[in-house]
């Protein structure tokens, strides 16, 4: 067992799928394979999340059909240079989700010509919105949006809304979208 405490520097996304906002993690480590067999995050010494392997099976025989997805391709999408899983979700919908979970969708405001826009609901342990800008560069910027009170770790905070930035976009194109950012009411 490893027990590990997360840094101010990390950024917030770094233990979401452990237990965003915990003061500490412990992991059970597999001694042969080296795999995570059970993730417990707490705050305040109480455990609030547990994520655990309930069966593993080495080198199984997998038939080539396991791996043909069953999906609808208008619901989860997943292109060049996207960070799946999700559900896509119009811009009006993701908005009034945003202000239910405490914060607001900001979206560029107008869209720069040329570019186009999605956004993905994230299935984590943490309510958040996945915005991403496909720029006429062929290079993109990732926005993940999500409350204050979610926030596991230092903030770029704008308003009511935690933001993270990333993507392919080169500094100058990312910090002209920023500027653009605005609340959708």
């Amino acid at each position: 067992m490893v027990v590990a405490l997360p840094r101010p520097e990390h950024p917030a996304l770094a233990f979401a799928y452990w237990g965003a906002g915990a003061d500490t993690y412990r992991l059970h480590i597999d001694e042969s394979t080296g795999l995570v067999l059970r993730a417990e995050a707490s705050f305040a010494e109480h455990l609030f999340q547990v994520d655990e392997v309930v069966q593993l099976e080495l080198d199984p025989e997998v038939p080539p059909a396991f791996f043909e997805p069953d999906l609808d391709p208008k619901d989860v999408l997943y292109g060049k240079g996207d960070a799946g899983p999700g559900l896509r979700v119009p811009p009006a919908r993701a908005a009034r989700y945003a202000v239910a979970a405490g914060f607001d969708l900001l979206l560029p405001q107008p869209l720069p010509s040329g570019a186009s826009l999605r956004v993905w609901q994230r299935p984590v342990s943490r309510r958040e919105l996945r915005v991403q800008v496909d720029l006429p560069s062929g290079r993109h910027v990732e926005l993940i949006q999500y409350a204050r009170r979610d926030a596991s770790g230092p903030v770029s905070l704008r308003g009511r809304t935690c933001l993270d930035v990333g993507g392919t976009a080169d500094p100058k194109e990312s910090g002209s979208l920023l500027a653009l950012l605005a609340p959708v009411r």
